[in-house]
């Protein structure tokens, strides 16, 4: 997943740094990435955009990024994380036991051809993963283990929060408990740390 969405950070920050025209050849070499997976990349961050943002392409001088007066790096990638479809259709599927078509159209907001084209590209993510959709009602697949460091990789970067994901009872107590079991020993718990902690057992409560 995080490796994914680098290759839509990387696209942009080249596109960014690059401010004018770039090939689709040099961009492909200076991202480390085939021609056809930058050109697929590429028409997908066409169709989650900011507002104000525009990707042109041309035959001959190649891909342009336009961006508002004060746009950055750091306002589209948040953007493209928080608020467009793609990741909201993921969340849904994520956090349901099978969802169909027409729950990701209602829900997310969108067309059910829009919702077909999240599907199939999310169908690639999980394959880089190592796991896979099933058909509808769409639910992942695959080895545990793979599954919940695929969960674990969606909530970081998201900024995972799952006390304003749901009302989840266990975050608190289980945060008390390790401190006050660890409290004897000389043992320093970073924040970064217990986050991580608390996320593998809200995945295994909400999930497994």
């Amino acid at each position: 997943m995080n490796r994914f969405y680098k290759r839509y950070s990387d696209l942009i920050f080249h596109l960014l740094s690059e401010n004018k025209w770039i090939s689709l050849a040099l961009l492909a070499e200076r991202t480390g990435f085939s021609k056809s997976t930058v050109w697929r990349d590429l028409e997908f961050l066409e169709t989650i955009l900011p507002e104000n943002w525009k990707l042109e392409k041309h035959e001959t001088l190649g891909i342009r990024l336009k961006k508002p007066e004060s746009g950055t790096l750091e306002t589209i990638l948040s953007e493209i994380r928080n608020k467009n479809t793609y990741f909201h259709t993921l969340k849904l599927i994520l956090m349901n036991d099978g969802i169909d078509i027409a729950q990701i159209s209602n829900k997310v907001h969108i067309s059910r051809s829009t919702a077909y084209r999240h599907i199939e590209k999310l169908q690639e993510v999980l394959k880089e993963s190592q796991l896979a959709l099933t058909p509808s009602p769409f639910k992942v697949v695959g080895d545990e283990r793979i599954i919940r460091r695929f969960l674990m990789q969606y909530f970081d970067l998201m900024s995972f929060n799952p006390e304003a994901e749901q009302e989840w009872l266990h975050a608190v107590d289980f945060q008390q408990d390790l401190l006050e079991v660890t409290s004897g020993h000389s043992i320093t718990l970073r924040t970064g740390a217990i986050q991580r902690l608390k996320m593998v057992i809200y995945i295994k409560y909400a999930f497994f």
